[in-house]
């Protein structure tokens, strides 16, 4: 095994121990208030990501294993880390397929944007 290959591996590990850490800290809280104060606010996002979810459950899309931005391939069986984006909310079934922590990266980036 090359030291490339090597390199990888610790790689992904890093970032496999950080999106544990993402996902113990997220829920944390009272998750189901939060969840209604969100659907109250962003019914937009909330209808498409329901879409998206039906659409991948009835087979009309179909979810990758790798994200589209890092290229990181998940396991077989941790198909939930990789998230659909919608950069456009009028194309609601238009979604790029991106991990968990490139897809809070995107929604940092456009925070800091505005």
């Amino acid at each position: 095994m090359d030291d490339r290959t090597k390199q990888q591996q610790h790689d992904a590990k890093i970032r496999y121990k950080n999106r544990m850490k993402l996902i113990h800290a997220y829920n944390r809280g009272d998750r189901q208030a939060q969840r209604q104060r969100y659907a109250l606010t962003h019914k937009t996002q909330v209808r498409a990501s329901i879409l998206i979810k039906n659409a991948v459950h009835e087979g009309r899309l179909k979810k990758p294993r790798k994200c589209y931005l890092c290229e990181v391939v998940v396991p077989e069986g941790y198909e939930m880390f990789i998230v659909g984006h919608h950069p456009d909310y009028r194309s609601l079934l238009k979604v790029i397929w991106v991990c968990v922590m490139c897809h809070n990266e995107i929604h940092l980036c456009l925070k800091n944007w505005r």
